[in-house]
């Protein structure tokens, strides 16, 4: 009992908020209990009571440790979701972009359209329709057509050059061009001789008969 009494008195000294412990009438009572027992008695029920303790503070620490080990886990299940999501997102965007890209060129389909396209964006870029030759070829599939097109110009500037370019890949219709090769003019200084590759994609079968 000496050593309850020293927790008592410390608790009054360093713990007066604990106090009401002690003045409790039912904690008084099993206080006197506990005194009225046999020292060996008095010190297993100590350990008991201690490793009952012990034993509930491990229970607390593994359930909030199971707790936040499963809340991690639905997080990340959260956060792989949504990246998925978003993948899946991205990659319907770029498909329909493509989508539209291939419906926008579904004028070009019918024979010579690609050609005559280009001798207008010629026109507008202030070069001669004498200075400009085109062909074109198809390159046919079960779902997607590609058309080729080769594009001579004779005798233009860099200006005329550029303003071409533009109205080529920037113009109503979603071309590449695919390879370019210019040559100074022999006869005429400041004027170049082009040869380019334009390619277009498209469905099969779309827009016949335009």
């Amino acid at each position: 009992m000496i050593g309850v009494d020293k927790a008592k008195d410390w608790v009054r000294e360093n713990a007066p908020m604990f106090n009401v412990l002690f003045e409790n009438k039912y904690i008084g009572m099993l206080y006197d209990r506990f005194g009225s027992l046999p020292v060996a008695k008095q010190k297993q029920v100590i350990v008991g009571g201690g490793a009952a303790i012990l034993g509930i503070l491990v229970l607390h620490l593994t359930y909030s440790y199971v707790g936040l080990w499963s809340y991690h886990s639905k997080t990340n299940d959260s956060l792989a979701m949504i990246t998925m999501l978003r993948e899946y997102q991205t990659q319907e965007r770029e498909q329909s972009a493509e989508m539209r890209l291939l419906e926008r060129n579904s004028a070009l389909s019918g024979e010579g359209n690609l050609k005559s396209h280009l001798n207008s964006v010629a026109k507008n870029a202030g070069i001669s329709p004498r200075m400009i030759q085109a062909e074109e070829s198809n390159d046919g599939g079960s779902d997607l057509q590609m058309k080729r097109a080769t594009v001579k110009l004779q005798r233009v500037t860099i200006l005329q050059l550029k303003n071409f370019m533009q109205g080529v890949e920037f113009g109503a219709y979603s071309l590449e061009v695919s390879s370019i090769k210019i040559k100074n003019d022999d006869k005429i200084r400041g004027y170049q001789d082009i040869e380019l590759g334009v390619v277009a994609y498209l469905f099969a079968g779309t827009g016949e008969g335009l």
